[in-house]
């Protein structure tokens, strides 16, 4: 063989020897990434379903949309119940699945978790306005009550019987600063309306939503009606009475809808989420997001809604923006007692875990015990 020759299979060998090592290369690496997976994983965990047009989806959405920000991997979990057994079990399979933090975006779940939170101190729990205080419990909300306070304004100057009615589901400290914003708003439009509150007893009970929704309209000539309720039930009920409604997580499309107030999940969740990935969690003070960068917000406001209104409602917005607080200077409770003075504002501490009381322009019509 020549010298030529034993060039060529020389070259053919090495040839040969280097597609064989990208081969192998390729090979091991294809195989490595299915057994190695370094995207981080959040678990979400939902009292209802992920298309529930209310509530649920709303969260659902926003995390999917944090999810294509933020580029993480999100697993759901939805008609979990408020029960140990079956909440424990949804929170082992995202932590099995490779979770290393979970969403809870129902109120009744923190209470549960109290009890085992110690026992998954490995796994950064997020609770909608919890009151625990475990390491790693934080706490994520919007300020929902500030929307409220503007769709308030709106119901107020909607309203001609001035009687606004309100169909709520517990009287949690959440769900009563929104009926407390809700009814300063209203008043600040109209000094002469009150607002009736029924209590269902639930989050989502269609049956006990429509029949609050009925009681407050013949009972109590409500011709404004608004909901915090999972789901729009209520809303169905104003509609097919021709009373002006306010929806809540989501708008209905109706004819009769004056306006929605939102919280935009998908700003929340990739805040946190964020902070999550990065490793700078507010683990002290939580995330409570409002109005600034429109965390919270009113939307679908109806075309029937006079331009002066739409005025107020959007100066009150930047007030708020820039530091002037829903529950500030002289506000009383239902028992004329003064809960805030002029120059005062009621602190976060206070709106989160002490606010048990109405102000003056709520009268609670019905409230039904949970369950």
């Amino acid at each position: 063989m020549n010298k030529g020759s034993k060039l060529v299979m020389n070259l053919f060998f090495i040839s040969v020897f280097i597609l064989i090592s990208i081969l192998l290369y390729l090979t091991i690496s294809f195989f490595a990434s299915g057994v190695r997976d370094d995207t981080v994983k959040i678990g979400l965990i939902l009292k209802g379903g992920r298309y529930d047009a209310g509530w649920d989806e709303a969260n659902a959405t926003g995390a999917k949309e944090a999810e294509e920000n933020l580029g993480f991997k999100l697993i759901i979990m939805d008609n979990v119940e408020e029960n140990d057994e079956p909440l424990i079990n949804a929170v082992n399979k995202l932590i099995s699945s490779g979770c290393k933090a979970i969403i809870f975006s129902s109120y009744g779940y923190e209470p549960i978790m109290e009890k085992y939170g110690s026992e998954y101190a490995d796994t950064i729990f997020y609770f909608n306005a919890p009151t625990g205080d475990y390491k790693n419990f934080v706490k994520y909300s919007g300020r929902i009550y500030q929307a409220r306070y503007l769709a308030g304004l709106v119901a107020g100057k909607s309203s001609e019987t001035n009687h606004i009615g309100y169909v709520a589901s517990f009287p949690n400290n959440e769900v009563i600063q929104g009926i407390n914003a809700f009814t300063l708003g209203c008043r600040r439009s109209n000094q002469h309306a009150v607002v009736d509150v029924y209590y269902t007893g639930s989050w989502s009970d269609k049956d006990k939503e429509t029949e609050g929704a009925k009681k407050l309209i013949s009972d109590y000539d409500v011709d404004v009606l608004t909901v915090h309720e999972n789901s729009n039930y209520a809303g169905t009920v104003a509609r097919d009475n021709g009373i002006r409604y306010i929806s809540c997580h989501a708008p209905t499309g109706e004819d009769n809808e004056l306006a929605c107030v939102y919280t935009d999940w998908g700003k929340v969740y990739t805040a946190v989420i964020r902070d999550f990935m990065r490793g700078t969690i507010e683990r002290s003070r939580g995330y409570w997001l409002g109005l600034e960068d429109d965390y919270v917000g009113i939307s679908e406001i109806s075309e029937d809604v006079p331009d002066y209104v739409l005025k107020n409602v959007e100066i009150e917005r930047n007030e708020i923006i820039k530091g002037v607080d829903v529950f500030s200077n002289n506000i009383k409770d239902t028992e004329g007692i003064m809960r805030c003075r002029s120059g005062e504002i009621i602190p976060d501490n206070e709106l989160a875990k002490h606010m048990d009381w109405y102000i003056q322009g709520v009268f609670i019509r019905d409230a039904q015990k949970e369950g």
